[in-house]
């Protein structure tokens, strides 16, 4: 934002305006939900695997809405991020209940 003064090519439309402003209510709206979520005893594991899945979800999200295809990495590397978040998540649950006993 600090370059914009700078930029003789800078234009502001309405329609990138209303773009930003649903794009702030949208992620607003995303975390409200969560933390509302969160006081309400979501089970740890289960907030884990939320919390990561929403940047991974990205290249489905734009498959779906917009019919961009995603490219072989992009998809490996959700498949690793998704395993990867949800074996962690479930080995560290299980650790738990052994700490707390001793």
């Amino acid at each position: 934002m600090l370059y914009i003064p700078f930029d003789r090519q800078f234009t502001l439309n309405i329609q990138a305006v209303v773009a930003v402003l649903l794009m702030g209510l949208c992620l607003t709206l995303g975390y409200l939900f969560f933390s509302a979520g969160m006081r309400q005893k979501v089970h740890p594991v289960t907030a884990g695997i939320l919390a990561n899945v929403e940047p991974v979800m990205n290249p489905i999200w734009v498959f779906l809405f917009l019919g961009e295809d995603p490219g072989l990495y992009s998809l490996l590397g959700a498949v690793v991020v998704l395993i990867s978040v949800t074996v962690y998540s479930i080995l560290k649950n299980k650790q738990r209940p052994q700490a707390d006993a001793a």
